[in-house]
């Protein structure tokens, strides 16, 4: 009578206990499993097919089901609630608790005391799906900041945006977000700044950098080399340096951080990477004529930088693992060419370029296997090389702040024979003649055209400078090519790279020769940059043609805000082409607009005044 009343009239003459069990759980829920035998809510099989019915059915089930892992999980799968019917030795396993919590996130609420209050434990919950509404309270205002702060990390990274990843980086350790948490925003602010911020290079001059028990890279101190140099002695391989050679990288690294904390006169130690024609094979400067220039070129140095301070060189011969290599330091040497190109593009690094060889070189007796090595063998020149056009195009990408300030000195552009200036001047003179940075495929082609000692290095420096350029071109903001008398030929290829550099706020390129061809092929490329402010035209040969150019793309300069193109050779014609466009409203973002020292007559400098003021009033600051 009792199963025909509970199970909605269902005989029980008709169906057998167990599914008149299951259809009285479907009817009426999981309290219908009490008018199971003791031997039903104890048969595994039949509590399984239950609990898929209901989780909660989990409370009428023999005790002995409520410690079966798998019973309990489909429990909870159907509902996360069933949790609290299972017994407390599972519901304070760690590992089962948060399968259960997978399975339903309310299951939270049901897990043990400890648990739920285990900062660890509701972070992997948390990782693996769980909703923060079941969180414990105090631990659930700790996540919604761990989640503010991982959005802060896509936000900043995403906009390049250093200090403020910097930021939120501290604040998730002062915070307690696990390292797993910060395993992108770290590697993300390590590219951002792989290139302009100095820690870079001191992390490749430590023990177990990229996996080696031995420091993939190793600097040499500039005095040591001009004692060298003095003594007639030559460059010897990495593996023979003596200790007192080497510069140790904590030390660097030191003397560096405390330049930048502190109000001292001395500047820091100056890292120099220098790019040299190998003479022989056997030895990249067999007779030191080469060490002999760069002793004399560091001795002018040290002297322009004051007491106390020294270089520390990287030059290839002495900085790496040369053959014959152990494993371990084949290994090293393996890890230091993924970041040889580092010592070239960072913008805090001198480049040295020692472009003019000797045209002949033999080998002295000690390194001489045969009579026949002695003899005088042709050098082939600087720019005929694969691997010093590559140095010579790495160094350019950031190298230029003007030719008062380069950091890319050609070494070759001294007067032979002549007495060499000091630092001041010799920088002056030897400030190198440099190009638009090179796009992949542009260097790949230039490479082809070059000379290997082995022919597989073509592929190996393609390689490299593709990773540099796009790891350059996604961190740089700012350009600055000023003074470099370039023109409408080098136009084309800077829009080329311009493209690449997405973060790009600002360039410069003041002094230059840029005219009217020019004006389409940059504001073409400046029109994609999302976060371009500020673009510097002074002082080159922009005419008519250019302002009505620049006038009909700078609408999709959407965040430009200073536009200077003072000094240059704008007339009444692109004038009026300014005229139409504040007219017509096409500057978004406009702030800044300079015109003055260009050719434009005096009443229609007024008419520009004008229609600049009803168009934008006191937000735009017209200089003419």
């Amino acid at each position: 009578a009792a199963m025909t009343t509970h199970f909605g009239g269902v005989a029980s003459s008709t169906l057998s206990r167990d599914r008149a069990v299951l259809t009285g759980i479907d009817d009426h829920g999981s309290w219908a499993l009490v008018h199971a035998t003791g031997a039903l809510r104890a048969n595994r099989d039949f509590v399984i097919k239950a609990l898929a019915k209901d989780g909660n059915s989990l409370l009428y089930a023999a005790d002995s089901l409520k410690l079966d892992k798998e019973v309990v999980l489909t429990a909870v799968g159907q509902n996360g609630h069933a949790l609290r019917h299972a017994s407390e030795h599972l519901r304070a396993d760690r590992e089962f608790a948060l399968e259960a919590v997978k399975r339903h996130s309310n299951a939270m609420l049901f897990v043990a005391a400890e648990l739920r209050e285990d900062k660890d434990f509701v972070l992997e919950a948390v990782v693996a799906g769980c909703s923060l509404e079941y969180v414990w309270a105090p631990l659930r205002t700790w996540c919604i900041k761990r989640e503010n702060l991982l959005e802060t990390f896509r936000e900043t990274a995403d906009r390049g945006d250093v200090a403020g990843l910097s930021q939120a980086i501290k604040d998730a350790e002062a915070h307690g977000l696990p390292e797993s948490d910060m395993a992108v925003a770290r590697p993300a602010l390590a590219k951002l700044v792989k290139y302009n911020r100095a820690d870079s290079l001191w992390e490749v001059l430590r023990p177990g950098a990229g996996g080696s028990s031995l420091a993939p890279v190793v600097l040499v101190k500039g005095s040591w080399l001009v004692d060298l140099s003095g003594r007639g002695g030559r460059l010897p391989r990495r593996q023979d340096l003596p200790p007192e050679a080497v510069w140790d990288g904590e030390e660097l690294q030191r003397d560096a951080d405390e330049y930048n904390l502190e109000a001292r006169a001395r500047r820091p130690h100056k890292v120099v990477a220098v790019s040299h024609c190998w003479l022989r094979r056997e030895h990249p400067d067999p007779h030191g004529e080469q060490l002999k220039l760069i002793s004399d070129i560091i001795q002018r140095r040290l002297r322009s930088l004051g007491s106390g301070v020294d270089l520390a060189l990287f030059l290839d011969y002495c900085s790496l693992f040369q053959e014959p290599r152990s494993s371990e330091e084949a290994a090293a040497f393996e890890e230091s060419l993924k970041c040889v190109s580092a010592w070239y593009a960072h913008e805090k690094t001198e480049k040295w370029l020692l472009t003019r060889p000797p045209a002949t070189c033999s080998l002295p007796g000690d390194l001489a296997a045969a009579e026949a090595d002695r003899q005088d063998v042709p050098v082939a020149p600087y720019a005929a090389r694969g691997w010093t056009h590559f140095e010579r195009s790495i160094g350019e990408l950031l190298a230029c702040e003007g030719r008062t300030r380069s950091l890319l000195v050609d070494l070759g552009r001294t007067s032979e024979g002549e007495p060499l200036p000091e630092w001041a001047e010799l920088q002056w003179r030897c400030s190198a003649r440099q190009e638009p940075p090179r796009v992949p495929a542009r260097l790949c082609e230039e490479l082809a055209t070059k000379k290997f000692a082995e022919p597989t290095d073509l592929a190996t420096l393609h390689e490299l400078y593709r990773v540099t350029f796009h790891e350059v071109a996604a961190s740089t903001k700012f350009l600055v090519f000023c003074d470099l008398d370039w023109g409408d030929d080098e136009a084309p290829h800077l829009a080329a790279a311009v493209r690449h550099f997405r973060l790009l706020q600002g360039i410069e390129l003041e002094g230059n020769h840029f005219g009217d061809a020019s004006a389409s092929e940059l504001f073409d490329a400046f029109a994609g940059r999302e976060h371009l402010r500020r673009v510097v035209l002074r002082a080159n040969r922009l005419q008519d043609t250019a302002a009505e150019q620049i006038c009909a793309r700078l609408y999709e300069c959407r965040s430009l805000e200073v536009l200077d193109l003072s000094f240059n050779l704008i007339g009444n014609r692109g004038a009026g082409c300014f005229i139409s466009m504040f007219e017509k409203g096409q500057h978004p973002a406009l702030k800044e607009l300079h015109l003055n020292s260009n050719d434009v007559g005096t009443g229609m400098k007024e008419r520009l005044r004008e229609a600049a003021t009803a168009s934008r009033g006191a937000r735009l600051e017209l200089r003419l």
